[in-house]
């Protein structure tokens, strides 16, 4: 019986966000590293009203790539990941799909990435 009410449990968060337009996705880069680890899943929503700050997931040169927002300058934006050896992207807004949810400062992600990578 304990098994059921846990498996409900993490069926729940997992498909909830669903309904409310979120979807979980995981990101095999480590440009976002420390902020996101690769595989770690992290919730995202469609993209809207994009601003510096934060951090979307686009499609350039048939690669998906996450990455946070460092400027908007009319319809082009340009974006670097948080670790150290990140590239600089700038492209037309309308290439992000989806943003990276945050409550506060904090990246609503489940860190499967992060235990496999830091232990």
């Amino acid at each position: 019986m304990k098994i059921l009410a846990v498996l409900t449990v993490v069926l729940f968060l997992l498909f909830f966000p669903y309904l409310l337009g979120y979807r979980w996705t995981y990101l095999v880069s480590s440009s976002m590293t420390p902020s996101i680890y690769p595989y770690d899943l992290v919730l995202v929503e469609k993209a809207k009203d994009v601003k510096v700050g934060d951090i979307v997931v686009f499609r350039l040169e048939n690669e998906t790539i996450c990455h946070r927002v460092i400027s908007i300058n009319g319809s082009m934006v340009t974006t670097k990941g948080d670790s150290a050896g990140s590239t600089v992207e700038t492209f037309p807004i309308f290439f992000i799909h989806y943003k990276v949810v945050q409550v506060g400062n904090s990246i609503v992600k489940i860190p499967i990435g992060e235990l496999l990578f830091r232990g």
